[in-house]
């Protein structure tokens, strides 16, 4: 056998040993690890299959079927936990700020009071987390905002980066009212890469109807916008927050339902 040939065997022995440790666990992972394998060190597992270095990092959330990392199959508003079970979103991909109850941080469970008020088409009146039944079949993540709980309050993800580098940010979502009090509600979308200073996308914010209809029922906005994000410098093992607010904007007595559905998140 030549150098060269003996060279290879060992290259190939070496190759195959760590196929073989990988497949067995004998090497253990800092973190979550993601269906496409990529490996994160903090929040969910991200559902994107992106390989190293590819182009395009993608999300999609209806709360109807199962998104890994942030909300299990059929939301039925059961509450927030780790590894969630039919019916709960995952901890590890909400943080949920202004209900009585307390601010619920990432990572934080809760399966009772403010944070699983359960399923409603609508009409209620208990401030709370809810999976509001917006159409036959579909259902959203809602609030219901009093004087103490979501007024104002903040909806937060997380999104743990799988891309080498992110300039563009793409995010579309579905803001259900039910327009039932002569309320005013602002609701106003932002991004940040440390949940700590944000920036706001004034083309994602939608200010709710004031006099309230009847009978009232859901009505649906959509919006999307791109969003340079050059300037967060987000690589991979990084993480990209979204935040969702909500605050009254006019009007005065009850406040209306609303609901946040069909989230759409693309990284480039």
């Amino acid at each position: 056998m030549t150098h060269g040939t003996r060279k290879k065997g060992i290259l190939w022995a070496a190759t195959a040993l760590a196929v073989v440790a990988l497949a067995f666990g004998c090497a253990a992972p800092t973190g979550p690890v993601d269906p496409g394998g990529v490996q994160t060190a903090d929040g969910p597992a991200s559902p994107d299959d992106t390989p190293p270095g590819a182009q395009g990092q993608r999300l999609a959330i209806d709360f109807d079927t199962a998104t890994p990392g942030y909300v299990a199959k059929e939301f039925a508003g059961a509450g927030i936990v780790h590894n969630p079970p039919p019916g709960y979103l995952d901890a590890d991909g909400w943080q949920i700020l202004g209900f009585s109850d307390g601010d619920l941080l990432y990572g934080e469970e809760a399966s009772e009071g403010d944070f699983a008020r359960g399923t409603s088409p609508g009409g209620v009146g208990t401030g709370g987390l809810y999976a509001f039944e917006v159409e036959p079949g579909n259902v959203a993540l809602g609030v219901q905002p009093t004087a103490d709980d979501f007024s104002p309050g903040s909806i937060s993800m997380r999104i743990p980066v799988t891309l080498d580098a992110v300039t563009e940010l793409d995010l579309g979502y579905t803001l259900w009212v039910y327009n039932d009090q002569n309320r005013s509600s602002r609701w106003s979308v932002a991004y940040s890469a440390d949940a700590a200073s944000w920036t706001g996308i004034p083309e994602l914010q939608i200010v709710t109807p004031q006099e309230a209809v009847s009978p009232a029922s859901w009505e649906s906005t959509r919006l999307t916008h791109s969003v340079d994000v050059s300037a967060l410098g987000l690589a991979r093992g990084d993480t990209l927050h979204i935040r969702w607010s909500s605050e009254d904007y006019s009007g005065s007595g009850g406040r209306d339902e609303a609901a946040i559905d069909d989230i759409e998140v693309s990284l480039e």
